[in-house]
């Protein structure tokens, strides 16, 4: 689950994740994201992936990617969050053709309201390329939801990547926050 939020970091935070995958015509690999929040209302991070790690083979990694976002309005009791933010890496190795498995985010915008004390909505669209955009079919959509049942566990839930064409994943994932 990483459909992008409104919701940054606090200022001198940092943030890490680990994604794992097997097999196929790639191997085994890792794609590592990390990152610092410089102020409350931005974030920047890098990210990047590893083929063979595990097994056997020459291991190979690609090009690292960049991430960046910036929160420009604060939640008000009727009003969420809004954020823009960047993300030039995608999951996964790229193909031949030099496609991610999973695309590159691009620029996006999103929007988190917090509804109840436990309960977090997103909301957002992103574009990987802006330039090569026809109209809003081009766009991805995404939505989501943080459901908090105690201070380091959270269950969340994304419907991501769809768009009026059809579409799209639903993932769940289960948090354990470690302070």
């Amino acid at each position: 689950v990483d459909a992008p939020t409104a919701y940054t970091p606090l200022r001198g935070s940092y943030l890490g994740s680990l994604r794992l995958y097997g097999g196929g015509a790639a191997g085994a690999g890792a794609h590592v994201r990390a990152g610092m929040a410089f102020f409350d209302r931005f974030f920047l991070g890098v990210g990047l992936t590893t083929n063979n790690l595990i097994g056997e083979g020459r291991i190979d990694s690609d090009n690292p990617g960049v991430g960046a976002k910036l929160r420009f309005l604060d939640e008000k009791r009727l009003r969420p969050s809004l954020a823009v933010g960047w993300e030039s890496r995608g999951y996964g190795f790229k193909d031949m053709s030099g496609h991610y498995p999973r695309a590159d985010r691009g620029v996006y915008l999103a929007a988190s309201k917090k509804l109840l004390d436990i309960l977090l909505v997103h909301a957002g669209v992103s574009a990987a390329a802006l330039d090569k955009m026809e109209g809003v079919e081009d766009a991805l959509f995404h939505l989501g939801t943080t459901l908090t049942l105690f201070k380091a566990l959270e269950i969340r839930g994304e419907w991501d990547d769809f768009s009026d064409r059809g579409g799209g994943r639903f993932n769940v994932e289960i948090r354990f926050t470690i302070e």
